[in-house]
């Protein structure tokens, strides 16, 4: 029914976190939790997939277990490591990932 929480990253920042890890980070953690910056709902998270693909025929199957209510993460190291970090907002990075799948579909459906 999408009333559960997860936390979404965009794949752009895992990458910007990576150079920004070997390129300013003197000593690196032995682990780092890179996630989301916030808990987004999941039927907010489809709100924003269909807005980003203009399509907006979604059945929900509320007889289906939702599974955890919530699982954040652990993010005091990574805000220790990369304290100003910015996150890119989650509706542009998925109207990002949108307009590449559209662009690119031709091609990755070899």
């Amino acid at each position: 029914d999408g009333t559960p929480y997860r936390e979404f990253l965009y794949a752009k920042d895992v990458a910007r976190v990576c150079i920004e890890l070997l390129e300013d980070v003197v000593e690196l953690p032995r682990r780092i939790i890179v996630s989301g910056q916030k808990e987004t709902q999941i039927k907010d998270l489809v709100q924003i997939v269909c807005d980003a693909f203009d399509y907006h025929k979604v059945k929900w199957l509320a007889d289906k277990p939702n599974g955890q209510l919530r699982r954040p993460t652990n993010k005091k190291i990574f805000n220790e490591v990369l304290p100003v970090f910015s996150y890119t907002d989650l509706r542009i990075a998925m109207k990002n990932t949108a307009q590449w799948f559209e662009e690119n579909y031709p091609n990755v459906r070899l």
